[in-house]
């Protein structure tokens, strides 16, 4: 009896030991799941605060990308008639593809047919990842599949382009973009689309090209903001930080004068369209309408019309492109013929 009863014992210290163990892995667990994301935070704002150059590279996230992409072969992203190429820009190669008109009948062994009279379409993206991000794909197939041809473009710091980002340095990877374009084009009516930070880019660009008078057909500007400052404000990515003491005056202090396309508005004659959402949660509706009417008031009384097309609901910041509308309305837009409302809202039971 004394040796079971002590085998009894044991077993109850093992099993008491176990739970012991157990719980002490749990409180670690705990603390762990508490002081990883804590120091993360806490470094996060050491480097905000003592880095210039952390700053601003909040705004580009040009190294947040997929390691395993394949630029070099579009169609494996599911785009045809489509092929990869470099541009030589100011700071090295940039990486870009070149997406053909469905309608062009001209042999794809041919590449580079700009010269067809189909609409050539410049699309300068948003921040992190590269040409090749799914909505990014969507867009390109809507445009061909409408008759346009389609350059695209990685700024340099992103994806296989060479350099470090900048405002400046954006706006002159766009510019010798359009010198690309240009020089291959002929006549050939080109536009220049921008899509979120890629819309202070487009705006950049055309504001140069309209001050040396040599103006874009036309410009697309889909989720656009007025200025970093305001829209930064309000990003996700500044939510953590925006109670510390110092973030007003020094973390925002360091974007105020950086990409105004506010300022850069009043100088872009050519006609202007903005598509924005508003259930977009990234740069809220709130940001693109302020630039609307800062074009209304700002731009010279002989600039060609601006239009603010606002959707209402479900495409978020990055889907306008499944928009059933978004067809017509390009369409009407690069006739001229009956986007003539200062705004025009589609609900969604018409979409």
């Amino acid at each position: 009896m004394a040796a079971k009863d002590k085998s009894k014992k044991g077993e109850k210290s093992m099993a008491q030991q176990k739970s012991i163990n157990l719980g002490t892995f749990l409180k670690s667990l705990i603390k762990l799941s508490i002081v990883i994301p804590l120091s993360v935070y806490l470094l996060l704002v050491v480097v905000m605060y003592n880095s210039s150059w952390a700053r601003k590279q909040v705004i580009y996230l040009n190294y947040v990308k997929d390691p395993f992409t394949d630029y070099s072969k579009p169609y494996k992203h599911g785009i045809e008639n489509s092929t990869n190429f470099y541009i030589n820009g100011p700071a090295g190669k940039l990486g870009a593809w070149y997406v053909k008109a469905k309608n062009d009948e001209i042999p794809f062994d041919q590449p580079f047919h700009l010269t067809d009279g189909n609409p050539v379409f410049i699309y300068f993206h948003g921040n992190a990842f590269s040409r090749a991000n799914e909505h990014r794909l969507a867009l390109y197939k809507v445009l061909s599949s409408l008759s346009y041809h389609v350059v695209t473009i990685d700024y340099r710091g992103f994806a296989d382009s060479d350099g470090h980002p900048s405002e400046q340095g954006l706006i002159e990877d766009g510019l010798a973009t359009w010198d690309w374009v240009k020089s291959r084009s002929a006549d050939a009516p080109v536009f220049i689309w921008g899509h979120s930070l890629g819309s202070a880019v487009a705006a950049g660009v055309a504001k140069v090209l309209c001050d040396k008078g040599s103006p874009p057909s036309g410009i697309i500007l889909e989720a656009p903001f007025n200025n970093v400052y305001d829209a930064g404000k309000e990003h996700a990515i500044a939510k953590p930080f925006r109670f510390l003491p110092f973030f007003e005056e020094i973390v925002m202090d360091e974007v105020k004068q950086l990409f105004r396309t506010d300022k850069r508005i009043s100088h872009i004659y050519c006609p202007i369209l903005m598509l924005h959402d508003q259930d977009d949660e990234i740069i809220p509706f709130k940001f693109g309408k302020k630039l609307y009417v800062q074009a209304r008031q700002s731009r010279p009384s002989n600039a060609k019309p601006v239009h603010l097309i606002e959707f209402n609901g479900k495409h978020g910041h990055n889907w306008i492109c499944d928009s059933k509308l978004l067809p017509r309305i390009l369409r009407d837009f690069l006739e001229q013929n009956s986007l003539q409302s200062e705004q025009t809202v589609f609900a969604d039971k018409k979409d």
